[in-house]
Formats: structure tokens, C-alpha cells, sequence
């Protein structure tokens, strides 16, 4: 599933991996957004499908640079869900259903 981040005035589009029932998430990202651990990205926008968008705030705790299997490269963003148990309740159903 896809999201919206804001890092200031910069918005740009990652897409959620994964993400464990404690809030332990990864996001894929373009390697060119300026991240570091530490990050807090506020309100980011959820967006799937099947239901209307909703917002989570990630807590960035690393950063690494990947290929993609189609040669593509990207950042794998390490972080934490910071937000209601409803929001990362919703966010971990929704990932769910993207596996199934």
C-alpha cells in the first residue's frame, strides 16, 4: 500500500513493506529524499483501495539503499509507527489484506 510523507514543506510518495503488530514498519522510498534516523514524519497519508485515506505518524529509526529487483534503486526506511493503537491497528488490517 501506498503513502504521502511530509518532511517540512517536501512531500513525497513510499511505499509501506511491512509492518509488525508493535509497530515496527519498513518503508521503500526514492533514494534521493534527505532522511536520517530520528525523523519524525507526521501525518502520513495511508492510502488503500478499500478504504478511505487515514493518518499515521512514522518515527524513522535507519536508512539503507537498496537495488529492486528491477534494478531500480530505492531507500528502505526502517521506523516505527508513533500513532493511536486504531491507526496502527487499521494500517496492520490493511497490510493484511494486501498479502491475502
Amino acid at each position: 500500500m501506498n503513502c504521502d510523507l511530509r518532511m517540512g514543506l517536501q512531500t513525497f510518495s513510499a511505499r509501506v513493506a511491512d509492518v509488525s503488530l508493535d509497530g515496527i514498519g519498513m518503508l521503500i522510498s526514492d533514494p534521493t529524499i534527505p532522511l536520517c534516523a530520528g525523523t519524525r514524519l507526521e501525518r502520513a497519508r495511508i492510502k488503500h483501495p478499500q478504504c478511505e485515506p487515514f493518518f499515521v505518524d512514522f518515527e524513522v529509526r535507519y536508512l539503507s539503499r537498496i537495488v529492486l529487483p528491477s534494478g531500480e534503486r530505492a531507500s528502505r526506511i526502517g521506523c516505527k509507527v508513533v500513532s493511536s493503537r486504531d491507526a496502527l491497528e487499521e494500517l496492520i488490517r490493511l497490510f493484511i489484506i494486501d498479502l491475502a
